[in-house]
């Protein structure tokens, strides 16, 4: 499951939030106070997606790691229904 730590609800940590529920992707968003968090740098700076021992932030590598999560989840449901595909990718 992928976890969103922020610190305070911000125009980005809302953006974070509506994309992973656009994707349709198990998630928990958690609210962080000043207290260190198991698994987490003590200096981190947040918001922080954590998903396994995979650790982003900042604003240019959150924003990576989402197009590749859409671009994962976009290949995963495309085999997922009852419909045929070419080795090409295109439909039956």
């Amino acid at each position: 499951m992928i976890k969103l730590y922020r610190k305070t609800p911000c125009a980005l940590t809302d953006r974070i939030e509506q994309k992973l529920k656009q994707l349709v992707v198990a998630h928990q968003i958690i609210d962080v106070t000043d207290e260190p968090i198991e698994g987490l740098p003590a200096d981190i700076e947040f918001p922080v997606l954590k998903e396994g021992n995979q650790i982003v932030h900042g604003d240019t590598a959150i924003d990576a790691y989402l197009v590749n999560l859409e671009s994962v989840m976009r290949g995963w449901q495309k085999y997922q229904s009852d419909s045929c595909y070419s080795d090409d990718g295109e439909a039956c």
